[in-house]
């Protein structure tokens, strides 16, 4: 089953782009069409993080209070400085108390669920020279059905 991207802080895969800003401005009469910037400036930065920050607000309240927020333990390895290294099998009680775990301060991330697992991968400035940090959340019992958390 191919994996499904649930959540991402990346504005650009999360479809806040600059033409979706430009139409947003206009549908929310922030500025008349002659008055779209030409190109990207601090404001569409601006409202894009948000955007993606919101998201995961609903994002984590979906989780919180679906189905699949129950026990469930993480796998998976972190890209330190000096290389690469496995973590030990973390049991948590929550799925989003796991999906926490995963993310403590990263600077983006992206989220993922096929049938079987969520997949977490991760990145800040040591763990990006040895590919990231990816994880394999662990639903007790549970398959997920079609990929999907809610």
């Amino acid at each position: 089953m191919a994996k499904h991207l649930l959540y991402t802080t990346y504005t650009d895969k999360a479809g806040y782009t600059f033409e979706e800003y430009k139409n947003w401005l206009i549908e929310n009469g922030k500025v008349s069409y002659e008055e779209i910037p030409a190109h990207e400036d601090d404001e569409f930065y601006e409202w894009a993080n948000q955007s993606v920050y919101d998201d995961f607000h609903d994002f984590e309240s979906n989780v919180k209070y679906g189905e699949y927020n129950t026990e469930c333990y993480v796998t998976g390895s972190v890209g330190l400085w000096d290389g690469r290294r496995e973590i030990a099998k973390t049991p948590c009680d929550t799925l989003l108390q796991a999906i926490h775990k995963c993310i403590n301060d990263q600077d983006d991330f992206e989220i993922f669920a096929d049938g079987n697992a969520v997949y977490v991968d991760s990145y800040n400035h040591d763990s990006q020279y040895h590919g990231g940090n990816h994880f394999k959340i662990v639903v007790r019992g549970k398959k997920i059905k079609g990929g999907y958390l809610y």
